[in-house]
C-alpha cells in the first residue's frame, strides 16, 4: 500500500467524517443511539496501519472530534489514541481486514472509546450513558462494513478476491 495515498485518503476520510459528524449524526440518532463516524473511518484505516500510525489517527481522530465538540479534548483524544492502537494491535493477534472483523472492530472499538472516555470526562447520566453507547457500538458495527468497502476499493485496488 502506498503511503502517500494512505495519508491522503485518511486526511479526506477523517474531513468527511468531521463533516458527517456536525451534519449527520444527530439526524440518524435512534432511541439515543448516534453514530460515531471518526471510530467508522478510524477502524478501517487501523486496521491497515501499524501501531505507531494507528496510535496516531486515533489521536487525530479524537482531536479533530473534541474541537468540533466543544467539549473536553483530553477525554477523546485519550480514548481515541487507545481505541486507535487497540484496533491497530489487534492484527497482532491474527485478526485480518474483512467485513465481519470490521463490524465486530468497530462495535468493539465504540466500546472501548466510549468506556475510556466516561472514565475521563465523567457524564450526568452513567446508565443512559451506557445504553446509548451500547446503541453506538451496534450502529458503528453496520456502518464501518461499507465505509471498509469503501476505503479498501480506493487503497488496495489489486485485491479483488474476497471481502
Amino acid at each position: 500500500m502506498n503511503s502517500v495515498r494512505f495519508v491522503i485518503v485518511a486526511a479526506i476520510a477523517i474531513w468527511l467524517a468531521a463533516a458527517c459528524q456536525q451534519a449527520l449524526s444527530p439526524r440518524m440518532a435512534i432511541l439515543g443511539a448516534r453514530p460515531d463516524f471518526f471510530l467508522i473511518v478510524l477502524t478501517p484505516l487501523a486496521l491497515w496501519s501499524s501501531r505507531r500510525m494507528g496510535t496516531l489517527l486515533g489521536f487525530i481522530c479524537g482531536l479533530v472530534q473534541g474541537a468540533i465538540a466543544g467539549a473536553n479534548l483530553v477525554g477523546y483524544a485519550m480514548s481515541r489514541v487507545i481505541g486507535g492502537f487497540t484496533v491497530s494491535w489487534s492484527k497482532q493477534i491474527g485478526f485480518q481486514p474483512n467485513i465481519v472483523v470490521i463490524g465486530v472492530t468497530a462495535g468493539a472499538a465504540t466500546l472501548l472509546c466510549q468506556l475510556v472516555f466516561m472514565f475521563l470526562a465523567p457524564p450526568p447520566g452513567v446508565f443512559s450513558f451506557l445504553g446509548d453507547t451500547i446503541g453506538s457500538a451496534l450502529y458503528n458495527g453496520v456502518l464501518a462494513v461499507p465505509v471498509y468497502l469503501l476505503l479498501k476499493g480506493i487503497l488496495v485496488p489489486s485485491i479483488h478476491s474476497g471481502l
